[in-house]
């Protein structure tokens, strides 16, 4: 009956599978490495790398080779293999040099901000 089923590749799990996550410091993973996150506010941002990776103590995450990352408000990008993008636990980033950033629906923004302007009264 098992080789019916086909076999399934069993998963050596540390510490016969108790593991404690509180105890992981960082997170990496390379290759053509694609991750989501949610931030405070609940919008997905999605990232893409040839590396990623995760501090767990401070919350930074660092992309490098060829990092993009697309916001619900921009895209951010580096095609140079030696690039990095950090992006701090706040939310903040900091770029190596030749990234570029395009906004998004930034005609939006201004009609709504010119809306907000006329709607006060003086």
């Amino acid at each position: 009956e098992k080789e019916k089923q086909g076999a399934q590749p069993q998963v050596a799990l540390p510490n016969g599978g108790n593991f404690d996550y509180n105890s992981i410091k960082t997170v990496a993973a390379s290759g053509n490495v694609k991750a989501s996150y949610t931030n405070k506010e609940g919008e997905t941002s999605n990232a893409q790398a040839d590396k990623i990776t995760y501090n767990a103590k401070t919350g930074e995450i660092i992309l490098t080779g060829s990092p993009v990352i697309i916001t619900p408000d921009a895209i951010i990008k580096n095609p140079n293999k030696d690039a990095f993008i950090r992006v701090y636990s706040n939310g903040n980033m900091y770029s190596s040099r030749g990234t570029k950033t395009t906004f998004r629906h930034v005609d939006k923004k201004l009609s709504d901000r010119d809306k907000q302007k006329t709607n006060r009264k003086p």
